[in-house]
């Protein structure tokens, strides 16, 4: 996320606010093959982090929206600063070209009005040392591993049936 193409350039999304008075929408993608999708969201002043887990087959997007003073119509107007936001979804249209934007159907789910539909999701908060930065999460057993830099590691009880995985 250091460097991230951006309309003008490089963009560093590993530092918010991206940039002044502004508002910017990032789309980021699991691979197909990924089992477990992770977001974390680090606040080093609060010495915590936002985690977010998901079936990356289910649902195969992390969108990050911020609102930085850009929107200078009401009601904002230009009053909303440093608010980020972060959605997982399966929303191709987004993309572009909605025929080429997933292979294989991958985050498709096919509705039928004879069944029901259910997609799992898991949002948490954890103390973080500020600075340290997440560089991987994954599942050991019954337990979640979250890796960071400086040496930051934390071992958590998960069950990873609650995403399918």
């Amino acid at each position: 996320m250091a460097s991230f193409p951006g309309k003008d350039g490089e963009v560093n999304l590993s530092n918010y606010p991206w940039s002044p008075q502004s508002e910017d929408f990032v789309v980021g993608l699991d691979s197909p093959e990924e089992k477990l999708g992770w977001t974390a969201v680090t606040r080093p002043v609060e010495g915590d982090m936002f985690l977010s887990l998901k079936s990356a087959q289910a649902l195969p997007m992390t969108m990050l929206w911020h609102s930085n003073g850009g929107r200078y119509y009401a009601p904002w107007s230009s009053r909303h600063f440093a608010c980020l936001g972060v959605e997982e979804g399966a929303a191709s249209p987004i993309l572009g070209n909605v025929e080429n934007s997933f292979p294989n159907d991958h985050g498709v789910i096919h509705l039928n009005p004879n069944r029901q539909v259910e997609v799992t999701h898991v949002i948490g908060a954890l103390r973080w040392r500020s600075g340290a930065r997440v560089i991987a999460v994954e599942t050991l057993g019954n337990q979640l591993l979250i890796l960071g830099t400086e040496n930051q590691e934390i071992l958590v009880p998960f069950d990873p049936q609650a995403l399918d995985i």
